[in-house]
């Protein structure tokens, strides 16, 4: 799916300039010319650095080529307009009301004779910032000290090497908030990080995270532990953090990445509400946290939410770009103020033209004093504008506004204590500037990229360590680009038992792109008696009848849940977990969009939503529906309706949009049902086949699971027939014959008294 801003549109550019980088690749100037909206300083979207384009070119043997946006920058000034713009009407118009963009292009071709003015037009495509990123990463790996070991992993190299000492600076006060499983990890990995014995020696520590156990709680618990020498030095002047061992210290600088910018934003509220200090000052910033140290979220512009907007880097660039230049808001003021006299000059202009149409047709004599006194006006209203085009000139050019943002990031980065992005965007050419491995970076501009040894790093690293939420979720290649910055402490905490990364070409995911590097490594070290995976075991979401498949069968019996959880979920009127067998369903295909549906099973959803909402009180919004396949969602949506049902927000979706995610109650509609005569058929189920998609749908449910399919049809799949066999175990499961049979959900007091004496 193609999500720019601007693809499939297409403007007309005229070139300004061709050069020939190198044989048979063509740099070309254009620049494209848009109306502005008058009286405002806003402008249309222009073309990215890095977005594939393509160029319909006059007069060549092949007239439409690919090519790649290098740069781009907004002109305002006539004098650098290409001349065949100069008679537009948009620029002769007085106030002006245009404003163009000029962008670099590469091409490749040959033999192309490409003339100066030439008319062609430009249609975006799609951005390549990611990919190309990822490409850069993969380059400059090899020259990596930890590339061999995570090309060739083995259980006895020492990056994975879990020292045995268990120490933690975090205050006994906070260490409680957290079970056992979740402080000895935070304990080993602190550990890891604080040592400082042989800084030259990579360190991987990996935490498996089962859904509900408190994985991003953990993340901020190490966050926590690092920085506790903080607050423990509040006379200190200096309140950055620091790592001490054997006598010696350096500044603690943490980089937390996720593969999402939702994930990355939801970790940065997290930090703000452990870590925010209450302030009692009434003109204090109440829209900036008061943290004691330095947190910075790194993003592309409208991908930081609004609520820690003011932690991004691109506004706390802005902000002290302001504050360095003195101006504040005044460019925004001087604009304004400039469209205004534009405005009375024009007005001026009309009644100085008015004037001499008068005159030509009155002898009055007062006429000529008239037009001079407008004449009079109009110079000073010129002159006015003259001069609050200095004043806005003055202030700074734009390419050197951008030269001096640029500069001002370089320094934040380099003071923050913690830096929170993405993986893919610790690619942008603002971390250059830190990697040792990289080409693009100044000081490795004179030498040829080779491996050096683990010690002769002439750029001391940005950070000291890198922690990598949701790690199970990235594409592996991800995982590099920010082991560009060359941190030698890795962190990787996620799941790999549940979804991998969205990758929509079905060749590649045949080749393997979804596999994570926390999955690689977990499939080779999985088994092992001596496994450096350490698994959160303790999970505070589910009750523990859904909790229980789920344990045995993906996570070796090893999860458990919570006693809180238990007392919590007890008083829920219905039974937690059961399959319905609905024995009469029946599959079908939609012709145009070869999705699946099966009408009795979206007819028996729609009917037990009712049922659930009646009978157990659980509001409509707390009820999910995960369905594989969007026909079936077509469908249940359509039931929803028929039963007066629609209005209220049930939210139903794929197994992808649950993931991360929690409900009440959940209904997994399985769709795939068919009625086989000859057993000698074979059929296959499709997505519901697969194994971590299974258990991010059993996963998502606090009080109770319902698992709506045809069992017939499912237990040609090797999980499915466990699913069953459990269940079957356990006697949870109806078979239905009619949709509205329902009433056996209903635990009986017997029942729930059970229930208590067995959680007691």
């Amino acid at each position: 799916m193609n999500d720019h801003k601007l693809a499939g549109t297409e403007f007309d550019a005229v070139l300004h300039q061709t050069r020939i980088l190198k044989s048979g690749i063509y740099e070309l100037k254009s620049q494209t010319l848009h109306k502005r909206i008058p009286n405002t300083s806003q402008y249309r979207e222009m073309f990215s650095d890095d977005d594939l384009v393509i160029i319909t070119l006059p007069n060549q043997p092949v007239n439409k080529i690919f090519g790649l946006v290098r740069s781009g920058e907004r002109i305002i000034e006539k004098a650098r307009l290409h001349k065949s713009y100069h008679d537009h009407p948009d620029v002769k118009i007085r106030p002006p009301v245009w404003f163009c963009y000029e962008y670099n292009i590469r091409i490749f071709g040959s033999n192309m004779k490409i003339l100066d003015g030439s008319k062609i037009k430009i249609k975006a495509i799609t951005s390549l910032t990611a990919t190309l990123r990822r490409f850069k990463a993969l380059a400059s790996m090899r020259s990596c000290p930890l590339f061999e070991n995570l090309l060739s992993p083995s259980l006895n190299d020492d990056i994975f090497q879990i020292t045995n000492k268990r120490e933690s600076s975090m205050e006994d006060k906070h260490y409680q908030a957290y079970n056992e499983s979740q402080r000895n990890v935070i304990a080993e990995a602190v550990s890891m990080i604080r040592d400082t014995r042989d800084d030259n020696q990579a360190k991987i520590y990996m935490c498996q995270g089962p859904p509900g156990t408190g994985k991003s709680q953990t993340i901020t618990g190490i966050v926590r532990a690092l920085l506790q020498s903080t607050f423990a030095s509040t006379n200190s002047n200096d309140q950055s953090p620091t790592i001490s061992s054997s006598g010696t210290s350096k500044k603690i600088k943490i980089l937390i990445c996720c593969p999402s910018n939702g994930g990355c934003n939801e970790i940065v509220r997290r930090l703000i509400d452990i870590f925010a200090r209450k302030t009692t000052d009434s003109n204090a910033n109440q829209t900036t946290p008061n943290l004691p140290f330095k947190l910075i979220r790194c993003a592309r512009g409208g991908a930081v939410s609004q609520d820690i907007e003011s932690l991004s880097l691109d506004v706390l660039a802005r902000k002290r770009l302001e504050e360095v230049l003195n101006t504040g808001g005044q460019n925004e003021a001087i604009e304004r103020n400039l469209a205004n006299k534009e405005k009375q000059k024009k007005q001026l202009l009309e009644r100085i033209e008015q004037e001499k149409m008068k005159q030509q047709s009155t002898s009055a004599n007062n006429r000529p004093t008239e037009e001079a006194y407008l004449e009079l006006n109009l110079k000073e209203i010129i002159a006015s504008i003259q001069k609050l085009q200095q004043t806005c000139r003055k202030t700074m050019p734009e390419s050197a506004r951008r030269q001096r943002e640029r500069e001002i990031k370089l320094e934040l980065l380099q003071q923050a204590d913690i830096c929170v992005s993405t993986l893919n965007y610790v690619g942008n050419s603002i971390f250059d500037s830190f990697s040792p491995f990289d080409v693009n970076n100044p000081m490795n501009k004179n030498e040829k990229l080779k491996k050096p040894p683990a010690s002769s790093s002439t750029i001391p690293s940005l950070f000291n360590c890198l922690i990598i939420d949701e790690a199970g979720q990235c594409i592996e290649i991800d995982n590099y680009i920010p082991l560009r910055l060359g941190m030698n402490r890795i962190v990787l905490v996620g799941d790999p038992e549940q979804l991998p990364a969205t990758i929509l070409s079905r060749r590649a995911l045949e080749a393997g792109l979804n596999q994570s590097l926390f999955e690689r490594l977990y499939k080779l070290f999985k088994y092992d008696l001596n496994n450096p995976i350490r698994m959160l075991n303790i999970q505070y979401r589910m009750h523990d009848e859904i909790c229980k498949f789920p344990s045995m069968h993906i996570y070796r019996s090893k999860l458990k849940t919570d006693k809180s959880i238990n007392q919590k979920r007890k008083k829920f009127l219905l039974k937690p977990y059961m399959i319905l067998d609905i024995v009469n369903g029946q599959e079908q295909l939609d012709p145009v969009t070869q999705s699946y549906g099966n009408p009795l099973e979206a007819d028996v959803v729609a009917r037990l939503v009712q049922f659930i909402n009646e009978q157990a009180k659980v509001p409509f919004n707390q009820i999910g529906i995960i369905t594989p396949y969007n026909y079936q969602v077509k469908l249940i949506e359509q039931k929803l309706v028929q039963h007066n049902l629609h209005q209220h927000k049930i939210e139903i979706g794929t197994v992808d949009a649950f993931q991360g995610r929690q409900k009440d109650v959940i209904l997994l509609s399985c769709v795939r049902a068919t009625q086989i005569t000859d057993a000698s058929t074979t059929v296959g189920i499709g997505f519901v086949a697969n194994r971590q998609r299974l258990n991010v749908s059993l996963t998502r449910a606090k009080y109770a699971m319902y698992i709506l399919g045809h069992m017939n049809s499912l237990n040609v799949n090797e999980d499915w027939q466990k699913l069953y066999s459990n269940a079957v175990e356990r006697k949870a499961i109806f078979q239905l014959t009619l949709p509205e049979q329902f009433e056996w959900l209903i635990k009986h007091q017997q029942e729930a008294q059970t229930e208590l004496t067995e959680k007691k």
